[in-house]
């Protein structure tokens, strides 16, 4: 974070503000995401969180202060969405391996999370990308997921008799 606030001009405050986003998202989307999750299908508005998930990410990779922080409200409000509804798709599609499952996507995020934060400087500063690049490098994995619940969304059980977009 250091290097972006120094890049940009952040004053410590704003870095705050910044990294507080995300769990403010969180705070004033978990019950929207619920509500939306039944009323389109969890499948459908997950979707639509991991595309919150990746323009967040394109934005935040500009070095333009108010869209770092517009990029990175996005991102919290895809990532709010997402670990609301999924859950509840995990015990919808493996009623009989919820544990399982859940195990199984608790660690595939943890693993994520810890690549990102261990590989996204040595990106930035190792390979002489930059900040911009390493935040931006994220979106692969994102439009993979897009990809696959496009899939889902598509054919769910769920998504019969449910309000389209």
């Amino acid at each position: 974070m250091s290097t972006i606030r120094d890049d940009v001009g952040l004053s410590n405050w704003s870095v705050g503000l910044l990294t507080s986003l995300p769990l403010i998202a969180f705070a004033i989307m978990s019950p929207i995401a619920a509500r939306l999750g039944n009323r389109f299908t969890n499948e459908r508005v997950i979707l639509c969180g991991l595309i919150f998930l990746l323009i967040g990410i394109a934005v935040r990779s500009l070095s333009i202060i108010l869209l770092i922080f517009i990029g990175t409200l996005l991102v919290g409000i895809g990532i709010s969405v997402i670990n609301v509804l999924l859950p509840g798709v995990v015990k919808d599609k493996y009623p009989l391996k919820v544990g399982l499952m859940t195990s199984v996507y608790s660690t595939a995020m943890g693993i994520f999370a810890a690549t990102a934060s261990g590989v996204s400087v040595p990106i930035a500063d190792g390979l002489g990308l930059g900040w911009k690049i390493a935040l931006l490098v994220w979106a692969i994995p994102a439009v993979v997921g897009i990809i696959v619940w496009i899939y889902l969304a598509n054919n769910s059980r769920n998504a019969r008799g449910k309000t389209p977009f």
